[in-house]
């Protein structure tokens, strides 16, 4: 039986279908635009253990405290990942959380062989620590994601709850980067164990504002990652002005940083929301803009004297200063890499002129630095698989295309802002995370909106077969 697609919205844990007018069988209620719940139509309520865990990664991604047990000094979210990783490893292998993709493996095997690194560099009696808190940090975040997320209802849940958490952060961070106190930094310091100020020049009469993070750029890139996610996934939900808020909050967040890698990435997410906007029509519009990007990067290559890497970090950087230092990086980096290709240098000093200070402001670099050309080459696979994958995920609803570009405008956002910064800490752990909460979308079995209410019409039980094919983001 053939049926139209019916649009969707979740209403207290259920996916609600819309009757257009235009449905024959709607009938009276058609005329009323009322809105019917589908009996079969029911989303997966998440458990009790579920709601909490969310609520806890979210907290403990923002707030900045720590443990001291024995010789290691824990924070809350490294804590909570030993209390889970064996369990959810053991439901990861049994498939109790869908089946095991491409992604899971590249993101298992980095974290293995970077744990293999650190023991080849510094001997298993020193590295047994880093090595369990990089696994830990890596592939444990990502499998908390898979974990957690695993269906539409959790991934509302979670983008309800980040998008709340921009609600609260905002102000502290206007007053922050007005002021130039920091008033989260000091209310954590009074439970102990907070994470220590960081005293920057101002940029532009502005204090740079730090947040409850390590560093402002670390704030400016979690805080940049939420924008696509809550205001494409709340656009049902809170409508128009969830979206507009969800830009608005974040945009005024990264701009209190005053970083430019942040900054970078909420402009490429700007970017590829106008682009999909304007050529929504256009089915084949991102291989159109892969194929102009890839042509763009050969053009600039032949054509100017420059790489094109050069030139990329000549406009993604405040002064001339931050650039040339970047350029620096990459070319020791690089070299680094070549002389210790298979397993790093692990936390060893990398070589590099006197004058160069130990930071390296490429995130995508140290992991190669770090641990090798395989890991990098598994973890940098990892994300452009998963990406993929969702791109040609086969989707049936509107509101699922819609919370599938938010994941991806967030991820690309984040992973080409990363080739200017680098990320550690609650951030790392963060973005290992929003890998994993993606998967679902593209091995989950989830209704569609249309096939239940169809379902329901003709007395059918739901069926649990493959989904049915409608969307891609061609």
């Amino acid at each position: 039986m053939s049926y139209r697609r019916a649009p969707a919205v979740i209403r207290q844990g259920k996916l609600v279908v819309r009757r257009s007018s235009e449905d024959p069988a709607a009938g009276s209620a058609a005329a009323s635009n009322s809105e019917v719940p589908p009996q079969s139509a029911e989303l997966p309520k998440l458990s009790q253990r579920r709601k909490l865990a969310l609520l806890l990664t979210v907290l403990f991604t923002v707030i900045p405290f720590s443990l001291k047990m024995a010789s290691l000094r824990l924070t809350p979210m490294i804590i909570m990942l030993i209390i889970m990783i064996i369990p959810m490893t053991f439901g990861w292998l049994r498939r109790r959380y869908g089946s095991i993709v491409l992604s899971d493996l590249l993101v298992a095997g980095f974290s293995l062989w970077s744990a293999l690194a650190l023991i080849v560099n510094h001997g298993s009696a020193e590295a047994y620590q880093p090595a369990g808190i990089a696994f830990l940090s890596s592939f444990g975040a990502y499998l908390l994601g898979r974990v957690l997320v695993r269906d539409r209802t959790a991934w509302h849940r979670l983008s309800t709850m980040i998008f709340v958490t921009l609600i609260v952060l905002t102000p502290f961070l206007v007053f922050e980067s007005i002021t130039g106190t920091k008033p989260l930094l000091k209310l954590m310091s009074l439970f102990g164990g907070g994470v220590p100020p960081v005293e920057m020049n101002r940029r532009m009469g502005f204090a740079r504002a730090q947040g409850s993070f390590e560093h402002p750029i670390l704030l400016g890139i979690f805080v940049a990652s939420l924008m696509s996610i809550t205001a494409y996934s709340l656009a049902f939900s809170l409508r128009r002005i969830g979206f507009a808020t969800s830009i608005l909050l974040s945009s005024i967040g990264v701009v209190c940083t005053l970083s430019t890698g942040p900054l970078l990435s909420l402009n490429i997410q700007f970017f590829l929301m106008i682009y999909a906007r304007i050529f929504k029509f256009f089915k084949s519009r991102w291989k159109f803009l892969l194929i102009f990007v890839f042509v763009m990067y050969f053009v600039l290559d032949i054509f100017t004297t420059r790489s094109p890497f050069h030139t990329f970090v000549h406009y993604a950087t405040f002064s001339s200063q931050s650039s040339y230092n970047r350029i620096l990086i990459w070319q020791y980096g690089t070299e680094s890499v070549r002389n210790h290709f298979w397993f790093g240098i692990g936390l060893g000093e990398w070589e590099r002129p006197r004058f160069m200070s130990g930071s390296m402001d490429n995130f995508w670099l140290v992991q190669a630095v770090r641990y090798g050309f395989p890991a990098f080459l598994m973890y940098a696979g990892a994300f452009l698989v998963g990406l993929t994958q969702l791109a040609k995920a086969d989707l049936r609803d509107e509101q699922l295309d819609l919370i599938r570009q938010g994941m991806i405008f967030s991820l690309v956002g984040t992973m080409v802002a990363a080739v200017s910064v680098h990320l550690w800490n609650a951030s790392y752990i963060w973005l290992n995370f929003l890998l994993g909460a993606t998967i679902w979308l593209f091995t989950g079995q989830q209704p569609d909106a249309a096939r239940v209410e169809n379902e329901r019409q003709t007395g059918s039980t739901p069926s649990r077969g493959k989904p049915s094919r409608s969307r891609r983001l061609a």
